[in-house]
């Protein structure tokens, strides 16, 4: 388990799932964090398919954005964003893009 410094954020690079991963250190890191508290919350990186919110995730395959698609409610805010604001649809992600989507639950 990394080291973290209460002072800058901290970033890094672990093998696993990042799901259980960002779920054992919510537990070991921020024991008694408030949920609204958005100063500590984990940021976990999704490489992203580039055209469809959450990969195939819903024909079993079994990549990295699939599973967090399955574990999260990340295509579920995808695609709220795009049905209550069409502007907010961002897809296709341009090669050089990428989505911020706060908020996710695991």
């Amino acid at each position: 388990m990394p080291r973290f410094d209460d002072t800058y954020p901290s970033i890094a690079i672990v093998e696993g799932d990042s799901v259980d991963i960002a779920l054992e250190w919510e537990k070991e890191i921020m024991p008694n964090m408030d949920q609204n508290d958005l100063l500590n919350r984990l940021v976990v990186v999704n490489m992203a398919h580039d055209r469809k919110p959450g990969g195939e995730w819903e024909t079993g395959t079994l990549g990295h954005e699939e599973s967090f698609a399955r574990r999260s409610s990340l295509v579920l805010k995808l695609a709220w964003n795009k049905y209550v604001d069409p502007s907010q649809n961002h897809y296709p992600i341009p090669a050089l893009g990428g989505i911020y989507t706060p908020n996710v639950g695991m």
